[in-house]
């Protein structure tokens, strides 16, 4: 294996040719050999290569709060045993470069495979060429049972009997499928559209118009034609097959590099070309030739393409076309964001959350036109500033930061698009402890303000001016400034802002000793939160609350308090704010004289602040009380006993610390199973497949059709590792055996929500 021979293995090979479904096997086939954890990052959908550092980041858990994400992804790895996965390097070969090249020298334990159509070309690579499937030689005399030896016939066979179950290899068609395969080269996607032709052509039939298309595609050659040309004569011959207003769509539906929802490609893809009644018609037919693959994110459907067939599709657009799909595009999305920003303040936090972090390709594909066009960059501030909600609640600090700043070096117009673009570009600076950017940038904002009389702005520079005082320890300042903040919201009626700033002077004036007014604070907080169905501010305040309470000397409700704040972080995935809820728990722990229990969570603390770029003690703030409750417990420990419970939490993973803080069973590890990165649909189907129900009968339990049993299928061998349903059963019935487990190293992506 070329992993067990350099630090840096690259998976090179056509568009199609299974590099990425082999670097998964080869990481599910790797978990054992790197304890700290195998990840992946997806980058197709990535376009800025400045944020490919980002990208790995949130692939390995770590939340980007530091200015310099390189440096942070260093130093969270350098100990670490892992292995990364970087998926489609192929145009950004330059960024992945860097990148690679800076981690296997900082970390010597970080091993990297990368998938790409052309080597990376740094230093110690291994290239490994990945070649099409092994196809037969027509001309020599075969039985079906001959036939199905070749890698190429076999995959041809499992998708066909997934589409047309009677279909089988017969004397008569055996010929034929060979020859068809043979001219396919071997590739994977071009097998598998072939096979999804059957409904409508016989194997003869197909090998008939697929000679046809390469004589055109290979300018009349017909000697074995270079395997893109192959590729590219498959999907244009299935771009020929589809219908005039399927065409249509599949060129317009290029302009979105992510995921998509019906909505959104009728918004997007609908004129007088193509009428938007006429646009589900062509979606159901796409997905039925497999031109889309259909999957589900919080119970809506959504679509995408693989990169080739979307590349193909964008071939078919005329620039001017191209652009003023990338306009409408850039504006819808504009749109979506805006009413999630309207509906932010509310009970739909975690369906936002989720909704935006799977459009996260299509926001930046919006923000890159933005930016690059002439006379969109005033456009693109109105988005990039729009989202601040998005950034700062996912944690993409230096992503938030990135895209306004590109904006406002772009345009220096005095515009109130300008003035909340740096309030907000100021906080995200705030937050990772750049504290002159920020106050220069909220002095510019001021500034604007001022001349606008813009009291909202004044106001968030005001809120914003508090933030930077007490993420510096200056308490009094930032009490006064969040004080003056707090009247300037009640007046706007500012419902969101009160919270916020009632949330922080409730912590503010509890590490004040100002107990009845941290007190006052965070009951008004809470009950606001609780009149919206908030949840996301709620979580926050809740885990100040308990702060205050512990102060008070409620240990009993302090406790309740943090385990509550602790579950609504859980549901945002929020490593912040699970951090804060954990260092209030291990304060209480100190309280209540339970040292070991206390000096282990202090271990998990430092590895979560390490996970979101935060220094060793935490946030400013907490900072002075964590290192005085540290102190107590080593004077009450004896060093061994210290050091072993510090070194016990140091090595447990967040999911461990959380549910064990929450008193639910915490996961066990089974090792003689693969992980089950498996999404609650797929694990059903993967129950049904190991009690014996075919494809069919799966559809029929389930309630869904056969094409999308096949495709949940298709995912969970993918991403089990495994070439056969036989070995799902097994791998279920494991499971079964040693209910609520999960298996050491998961294969990690990005998360939903970051």
């Amino acid at each position: 294996m070329l992993l067990a021979s350099s630090r840096l293995a690259t998976l090179t090979g056509v568009g199609g040719v299974g590099k990425t479904r082999l670097a998964l096997r080869v990481a599910a086939n790797a978990q054992r050999s790197f304890p700290d954890g195998v990840f992946l990052a997806q980058l197709a959908d990535l376009n800025d290569p400045g944020l490919v550092p980002q990208v790995v980041a949130i692939a390995v858990g770590l939340r980007d709060h530091s200015g310099d994400p390189v440096a942070a992804l260093s130093g969270y790895l350098v100990d670490k045993q892992a292995l990364l996965v970087l998926d489609n390097c192929e145009h950004l070969c330059d960024a992945c470069g860097f990148l690679i090249s800076e981690l296997l020298q900082a970390c010597p334990q970080v091993r990297v495979l990368a998938t790409s159509r052309q080597a990376l070309r740094i230093a110690g690579e291994q290239v490994f060429v990945v070649p099409p499937l092994s196809t037969a030689d027509p001309d020599q005399p075969m039985t079906p049972d001959d036939l199905e030896q070749y890698e190429a016939a076999r995959l041809f066979m499992d998708r066909a009997t997934a589409i047309l179950p009677n279909f089988a290899l017969t004397p008569e068609n055996c010929s034929a499928v060979a020859r068809l395969c043979q001219a396919l080269d071997g590739v994977p996607l071009a097998v598998e559209l072939a096979a999804a032709r059957l409904p409508v052509l016989s194997p003869k039939q197909m090998l008939d118009r697929i000679e046809d298309r390469f004589d055109l595609l290979s300018g009349g050659s017909r000697r074995a034609p270079p395997r893109q040309q192959t590729l590219s004569a498959m999907v244009g011959w299935s771009f020929d097959l589809c219908s005039a207003n399927e065409q249509l769509l599949w060129s317009r539906m290029s302009v979105f590099p992510g995921s998509f929802d019906l909505q959104s490609v009728e918004a997007v893809c609908s004129d007088g070309a193509l009428a938007r009644q006429h646009i589900f018609e062509a979606v159901d037919g796409l997905v039925d030739k497999s031109i889309l693959i259909r999957g589900e994110c919080a119970d809506e459907a959504r679509f995408r393409m693989l990169e080739t067939i979307r590349q193909y599709g964008r071939r078919k657009l005329r620039e001017q076309e191209r652009t003023s799909l990338q306009r409408r595009h850039r504006d819808w999305y504009q749109s979506v964001s805006t009413r999630a920003g309207q509906e932010w303040f509310g009970a739909s936090q975690v369906e936002w959350l989720t909704r935006l972090q799977s459009d996260q390709p299509n926001l930046r594909a919006a923000l890159e036109f933005s930016f690059s066009s002439a006379g969109e960059t005033t456009t693109g501030l109105d988005l990039a500033s729009g989202l601040w909600f998005y950034w700062i609640a996912s944690g993409l600090f230096s992503e938030g930061r990135r895209w306004l700043e590109r904006g406002l070096e772009s345009d220096h117009d005095s515009t109130p698009a300008r003035a909340w673009a740096l309030w907000v570009c100021a906080w995200l600076a705030a937050v990772q402890g750049d504290f002159r950017a920020a106050m220069s940038m909220l002095d510019e904002a001021r500034a604007i303000g001022s001349v606008r009389a813009d009291s909202t702005v004044l106001t968030y520079v005001i809120h914003t001016a508090g933030l930077c005082a007490m993420l510096q320890g200056d308490l009094r300042l930032a009490r006064a400034r969040f004080e003056e903040a707090l009247g300037r919201h009640r007046r706007a009626d500012n419902t969101a802002g009160v919270v916020d700033a009632l949330n922080l002077l409730s912590v503010i004036a509890s590490l004040l000793g100002d107990i009845t007014g941290a007190a006052g604070f965070s009951e008004e907080c809470l009950s606001l939160c609780d009149a919206y169905g908030e949840r996301w501010y709620k979580s926050y305040a809740l885990g100040h609350h308990g702060i205050a309470l512990l102060r008070q000397g409620d240990v009993g409700r302090a406790a309740a308090v943090e385990r509550e704040s602790l579950r609504l972080h859980r549901c945002f995935n929020q490593k912040l704010g699970i951090g804060i809820s954990i260092e209030a728990l291990s304060w209480i722990g100190v309280a209540n004289g339970q040292y070991q229990h206390a000096a282990r969570l202090f271990g998990s603390l430092r590895e979560i602040w390490r996970s979101i770029g935060a220094p060793p003690s935490g946030l400013g703030y907490l900072a002075g009380y964590h290192e005085q409750c540290i102190a107590q417990v080593r004077e009450k420990l004896d060093k061994r006993t210290f050091d072993n419970a510090w070194r016990i939490g140091s090595g447990l993973d967040l999911d461990t610390v959380v549910a064990s803080e929450l008193g639910e069973q915490p996961t066990a590890p089974v090792s003689a199973t693969p992980a089950a990165p498996l999404t609650l649909r797929e694990q059903e189907v993967a129950d049904l497949l190991a009690d014996g129900q075919t494809n069919k009968e799966i559809a029929a339990t389930l309630v869904i059709s056969r094409r999308t049993v096949e495709s949940h299928v298709e995912h969970i061998l993918v991403k089990l590792g495994f070439t056969s349903r036989s070995q799902v059963a097994v791998w279920v019935t494991k499971r079964r055996i040693a209910p609520g487990t999960a298996s050491e190293g998961k294969l990690r992506s990005s998360p939903a929500i970051p």
